[in-house]
């Protein structure tokens, strides 16, 4: 799909009722129209957009980006569709202002990577945390901005964590994650999506960790429990249906029906008896 340019995609999102002072993704698409003069190219990647002092990380993840897109190829059915864009960030106030977030390590928005000065502080996740970011990537360019932002919040970011094989999951492990969950400490999924309230880990008192975990866990569990219908879904979702009518599509079940079933799973998991540390 021709990606639209920034400033028409900055007034199509904002035109749909988001506002600059209760909306992240307002921020985002403000700090989307922003010029990128800042950036050069600091490796012999492309793809790799650096912030002046950002070089050492810059080159740092030059080498592991080529193994992290062919990862989420592999693992997300299909190539990208676009060019891949990472910009590194040096200082806090720029990656807030280009990313439209101050908190967290990284983010993705409108066809492009934004990687935060605090990522560089987790060397042992850099690959785990890139690929997370670029399968978000891979999922925008193939089935668009507004779709991608219609999608439930916990399949995007489970698939994600799923794909990069913990990435954003921190140090909460899958047993930690189903006895949590087994035990009334969890996130309720939902199958419809709001541009204006996307839903996070906040919204059940988890820290982000256990939400993805968590997440992931379910993304899992119906990628197992059908291969075929969870790739059909993925065809379903690229092509712009709603999540609702594409999983019920894709499994012949709605999503309590497939939750309910999730649970039952996960308390006949033996870590839904182990006593945690």
């Amino acid at each position: 799909m021709k990606q639209l340019p920034r400033i028409v995609l900055a007034v199509v999102v904002l035109a749909l009722g988001a506002t600059v002072a209760s909306c992240s993704r307002a921020r985002s698409v403000l700090a989307h129209v922003w010029p990128a003069e800042r950036f050069g190219h600091c490796t012999d990647d492309p793809r790799i957009f650096c912030e002046p002092g950002s070089e050492p990380f810059a080159r740092t993840i030059a080498v592991l980006l080529p193994a992290a897109i062919a990862q989420v190829e592999r693992r997300q059915y299909g190539a990208f569709r676009a060019p891949v864009k990472i910009y590194i960030y040096n200082s806090v106030d720029t990656y807030a202002r280009y990313a439209g977030w101050r908190q967290g390590v990284a983010t993705t928005s409108f066809g492009e990577v934004h990687l935060a000065p605090l990522m560089q502080r987790f060397p042992a996740q850099h690959t785990a945390l890139l690929a997370h970011e670029l399968s978000h990537l891979h999922l925008l360019q193939r089935a668009g901005t507004l779709s991608t932002m219609r999608l439930p919040n916990w399949f995007t970011e489970g698939w994600a964590t799923l794909t990069s094989e913990g990435g954003g999951a921190g140090k909460v492990r899958t047993e930690q994650a189903i006895f949590a969950l087994v035990n009334g400490r969890h996130f309720t999924p939902w199958d419809t999506e709001s541009l204006l309230s996307p839903g996070d880990a906040s919204d059940f008192k988890l820290g982000s960790g256990m939400y993805y975990r968590q997440a992931s866990l379910l993304v899992d569990y119906l990628q197992r429990r059908d291969a075929g219908a969870f790739a059909h879904l993925v065809r379903e979702i690229e092509t712009g249906q709603g999540f609702a009518p594409a999983l019920r599509t894709a499994y012949g079940q709605p999503l309590p029906v497939l939750w309910q079933d999730f649970q039952s799973a996960m308390r006949r998991h033996p870590a839904a008896q182990l006593k945690q540390e």
